[in-house]
């Protein structure tokens, strides 16, 4: 398990979503797994917030059109959970309604939000996506560095059609 962030990345962190409508919560419990972190945030949120999409740090390659698409569909569907699917593989983000909150902070622990999942498969929705970064993080150095690849490629094509 990775230690939590420094106190130093905490306040940069702060600082730069200062003014905006979010605010930073640290987990005691980080050790104990990502479920501990979800719980954390879910117990740090108002109580009349109606959904929730809890996107994984490690995936720089979400990008702002997807979080608007996960959170349209949430919107637009009679479903509970919106999870993306890239060629008939589940992903991340994944949004909720509000609804789960009790039942995530008390269950799954050893199975995270997957048990979510499985426990009301009538209530998800899938999102097909065409691009693979829902499927990506970086878990090793070989996974950071892929992703530092695309990231150059992405630029120097923006570069190149502007």
């Amino acid at each position: 398990m990775s230690p939590p962030a420094s106190s130093r990345a905490i306040s940069g962190i702060a600082e730069e979503l200062s003014g905006r409508p979010a605010r930073v919560v640290s987990n005691p419990d980080y050790r104990t797994g990502m479920l501990s972190s979800v719980r954390c945030g879910l117990r740090a949120l108002p109580q009349e917030c109606e959904a929730v999409l809890v996107a994984l740090g490690d995936q720089p390659g979400i990008s702002p059109e997807l979080v608007n698409q996960m959170i349209h569909s949430f919107n637009r569907v009679d479903k509970g959970i919106v999870v993306p699917c890239f060629r008939g593989k589940r992903g991340h983000p994944i949004v909720f309604s509000e609804r789960f909150r009790n039942e995530i902070t008390t269950q799954y622990d050893n199975v995270g939000l997957r048990g979510l999942l499985q426990a009301h498969p009538e209530d998800v929705f899938e999102l097909n996506v065409l691009a693979p970064a829902a499927l990506s993080d970086m878990d090793y150095p070989e996974d950071y560095r892929r992703e530092l690849s695309l990231l150059e490629n992405s630029n120097r094509a923006k570069h190149k059609h502007a």
